[in-house]
């Protein structure tokens, strides 16, 4: 198992190459070729992860951009009804004020 090849979890493209901590080539008797494979490996697997997150960002925000087009297309249907029902209670309202007080129009 590859214990130097770390998954990214919170689509965070910013990986460090800097081999700080890694033990790349330490003991391992394989020399520069084992570094260069090793880090090729991780650098592969860094991109399928930001790939993935990538992918991952544009479903959510496509996602979200459904959601404000619904919501908006809900808000403005009550927003008329709501108007739809002021009209309505201000006509009866006059109708109730001229039952009391006829002599006004």
């Amino acid at each position: 198992m590859d214990e130097n090849v770390i998954p990214s979890q919170g689509g965070d493209d910013s990986m460090s190459d800097d081999g700080m901590g890694d033990n790349e080539g330490e003991g391992d008797g394989e020399g520069g070729e084992g570094k260069g494979k090793k880090r090729k490996e991780r650098l592969e697997q860094n991109r399928i992860s930001a790939r993935e997150s990538r992918k991952r960002k544009k479903t959510m925000i496509e996602e979200l951009q459904r959601t404000v087009i619904t919501l908006s297309r809900e808000n403005k249907e009550l927003n008329e009804r709501n108007e739809g029902l002021r009209r309505q209670l201000m006509e009866i309202g006059a109708k109730v004020s001229q039952m009391y007080h006829p002599c006004f129009p």
